[in-house]
Formats: C-alpha cells, structure tokens, sequence
C-alpha cells in the first residue's frame, strides 16, 4: 500500500477515535462505561439535558444502576450531575423559564416479597436543588414534555387494563399541572401512543399513535387529531416540529443503515431527510431535539451516544 493511502487511512482513524466526522457532526457525551440517551435543549439553547446509564455487563456480573440526569453546557462540554441514587431518573424536558426540569422516576418496590415497579413525575432545579415528586402515577407513565408556552405538562400513561409500558400496550397522552394540579386526558381510544412533543406556541402536540398513520398532530385546546401520511418511511418515531412549527422530525430507518431523520413538510406533506451525513455516520439517528435558535440538532446514537448536528452544515440540499 502506498504511502498516501496509509495517510488517509491514518487520518480516518484519527477522526474515529477522536469521535469526530463529516463537518457539522460533534459527538458530545462524556464517552465511558456509560451510556447516553434523552438528550433536551434548555430554552436558551446553551445547555443539554440528558441521562446517563451504566453500561449492563452479563459476562462480568455488573447490574446497571439506577440512571441519572446530568446537564452539558454546550459551549464548554463541561456537565453537572443532577441526581445520584439507587432508582432510575431518565426523560428531563426544560420548564420555559430554564429553571427547572421535569423528568420520570422509575424505582423497584419490594412488598412481601414480591418486586413492584412505581414510576413518578418529578421536578428539579437546574441547578440539581428541590428535587420534588409532583404525580405518583398509579400506572406506568412516560415521557414529559414541559409545554414552551405555559405551566402543562404532557405525558403518556398506560391503560387502567395495563401494567407494563411497552411499545404495544394500550396508552394515552395526559396534562398535569407542576404542582401536580388538574390532571385530565388529552386523548382516547385503546391504542399505543408514544412521545408527546409540544409546539413552539404551546398550542399542539406531536406524537406517535400505534396506527396505519402513527405520525399525530393534536390541537390542545380542541383535542382534534390529524394524522400524516408518511409515505415509503419505515419505523417512523420521535417526531418534534421544527422550530418555526413548518414542519415535523421524525427518525425512521431508510436505505442507510439504522434510522435516519427525516422531516415532514406540513404544507404540502413531502417528505425528505433531514440531514446531509454519509449513510454509516454518525450511525442509527433517534430523540431528535432542534435547538430553539434553530442552529443545532441533538440527537442519540443506539440510544447510547450524544451528537449534535450544525444545521446550517449539515443540512439536507
């Protein structure tokens, strides 16, 4: 082999390990035997919430611990961990003030001898302070999101008939005040519904309903549903809007491998993706966030890394 191509190919290794890639692409996690997922734009669009789990080990005998909330300061990488216990804290969204977080507790209960397993709603400071239970859920809950525009919260909740939160089971999407005030549904029916993500104005939300149209547009104040072709998509989940509500994220796998993020255009519903990126990096794209300032995406890896994505670098021509 030449010298040249031993160069280049030294140079691609380097990128590699130094969790760098195409231009515009940034792996951002603290990297370790851990893994990242989560990830939520502060409204100021200069911190990053997240949660961080330890990896699983079979081989070796090491059970994960309970996940923990963490914060990035983007502009420094520097974080700050949030909470530290022995139950599993997960799924921050920011309050529209920045100051707070809503995130989903899930911990083991151990009753004459049997092993119960409770989730909860909870608040915290930014700054890891007044960490404080707003709704006991009496059924598997999921997924908060803090409404941009005033005091809701959005979250899924399994059926009454339903004990496990899987993808499959029966669901639907609820508000809650944060004092844990004036809980009521938002919608009905026995099917799954997944990820409730608010619109810029507060006055809709998107989700994922189990459907032959999973991809859902809800009015809030009227509970009106409208469902979005996706055409030749696969897997379609995660949506968000965009920043300007024009159109909708959403991963889903296509010819690359893993998923890929795609963006729905609401006007006129063409669909095309999102990003510019080689097909193999940065790898499987899930839980897009768009910064507010409309510059950068956040996104996972496998559910187990961090990257953001520049948009003005990255963007799909």
């Amino acid at each position: 082999m030449s010298n040249e191509r031993w160069s280049v190919l030294a140079i691609l290794l380097v990128l590699l390990l130094s969790g760098c890639g195409p231009e515009g692409y940034a792996r951002i996690d603290p990297g370790g035997d851990y893994v990242y997922a989560n990830p939520a734009w502060s409204p100021d669009s200069r911190q990053i919430a997240y949660t961080r789990c330890a990896i699983y080990d079979k081989e070796k005998g090491r059970k994960a611990p309970g996940c923990e909330l963490f914060v990035l300061e983007v502009a420094t990488r520097q974080t700050r961990q949030l909470t530290d216990n022995a139950v599993s804290d997960s799924q921050p969204t920011w309050s529209p003030d920045g100051l707070r977080l809503v995130y989903r507790r899930e911990e083991a209960l151990i009753t004459h001898e049997m092993q119960l397993i409770t989730d909860s709603l909870r608040l915290i400071h930014a700054d890891g302070s007044n960490d404080t239970e707003i709704f006991p859920c009496p059924r598997s809950c999921n997924l908060p999101a803090w409404s941009p525009s005033d005091d809701q919260i959005a979250f899924q909740m399994v059926s009454a008939s339903t004990s496990a939160a899987t993808s499959e089971a029966p669901a639907n999407l609820y508000l809650i005040r944060s004092d844990g005030r004036d809980l009521r549904p938002l919608t009905q029916g026995t099917q799954p519904v997944w990820r409730p993500r608010w619109s810029t104005d507060g006055k809709q939300i998107v989700f994922r309903r189990s459907a032959d149209q999973p991809l859902r547009v809800i009015d809030v104040a009227s509970g009106q549903e409208t469902a979005f072709d996706l055409k030749e998509t696969r897997g379609a989940d995660e949506p968000i809007f965009t920043p300007d509500r024009s159109g909708v994220i959403f991963s889903a796998y296509g010819a690359a491998k893993g998923k890929r993020l795609y963006r729905l255009n609401l006007s006129d519903g063409s669909i095309g993706l999102l990003l510019n990126a080689a097909d193999d990096y940065p790898p499987d794209m899930k839980e897009p966030d768009w910064s507010p300032d409309g510059r950068q995406i956040v996104f996972s890896s496998f559910y187990e890394k961090l990257y953001t994505a520049d948009w003005e670098k990255t963007r799909s021509q």
